[in-house]
């Protein structure tokens, strides 16, 4: 609950006053040093709000709780609803190697079994199949 205070009063203040120049943004967050840079599904309060802060999925949620794109630059639903097909965007990995279908592909594969027993992972076990088309 603290950090989630900490957090929203960060943002607050950070909002207020003239434009942020570009370049890095320092934020405090009170946690485990180690906890902030676990790697997994099951993080810290302190590494759930950096992977948000640094990570990115094939859709996001905007401050009027509205989905955008990310990764995906659009996407359309099938009539039935059974299948969501999505068109990324250009993208590069933070080494500069060009990001495609088949790594978004095995991504997406890897959490879903890392997700498996967990409560997001019944909710996404009807997911059957992941294609790579290009």
């Amino acid at each position: 609950m603290r950090i989630a205070l900490f957090s929203l009063a960060a943002f607050i203040v950070a909002s207020c006053g003239p434009a942020a120049p570009d370049g890095p943004v320092n934020v405090a967050i009170i946690g485990d040093p180690d906890g902030l840079v676990s790697n997994g599904m099951r993080l810290s309060p302190a590494g759930q709000h950096y992977r948000a802060a640094t990570a990115e999925g094939l859709v996001a949620i905007d401050e009027a709780g509205n989905v955008v794109p990310a990764l995906a630059e659009r996407w359309i639903v099938t009539d039935d609803g059974l299948s969501y097909i999505f068109r990324l965007r250009n993208s590069d990995w933070p080494d500069g190697v060009a990001m495609t279908a088949d790594d978004i592909r095995t991504a997406l594969r890897r959490n879903l079994r890392d997700l498996r027993g967990t409560s997001l992972g019944l909710d996404l076990s009807k997911v059957d199949e992941i294609r790579d088309m290009t």
